[in-house]
């Protein structure tokens, strides 16, 4: 296993843990609003700098080959507070998350 953690979660890639030897999953991320329940469209969700990717007009994101482990990421849209939470990558399945609107 290899453990780092970077502090500097604005400008680099934030890895709580990943698991090297774990093969890549493919899995789904569901953003929702936190009032309505309703999918969020255009959401952007990132690791650091970097965008994972952003939601289709149903609030979902689809993501192939992705490394296992524990991230820090970070959700953003406009209208909506920004939301930093952790990502856990273990299995094929759609992970869940809620923003709630300013």
């Amino acid at each position: 296993t290899n453990t780092t953690v970077e502090t500097n979660f604005a400008t680099k890639p934030v890895v709580v843990k990943a698991i090297q030897s774990y093969p890549g999953k493919d899995f789904s991320i569901h953003i929702t609003d936190k009032s309505s329940q309703k999918g969020i469209a255009g959401a952007s969700f990132y690791n650091g700098k970097y965008l994972i990717g952003m939601t289709n007009a149903t609030g979902d994101i689809s993501l192939s080959n992705f490394p296992g482990g524990l991230y820090l990421v970070k959700i953003e849209k406009d209208g909506y507070r920004n939301a930093t939470t952790l990502l856990i990558v273990y299995n094929n399945k759609t992970q869940n998350f809620a923003i709630s609107p300013k």
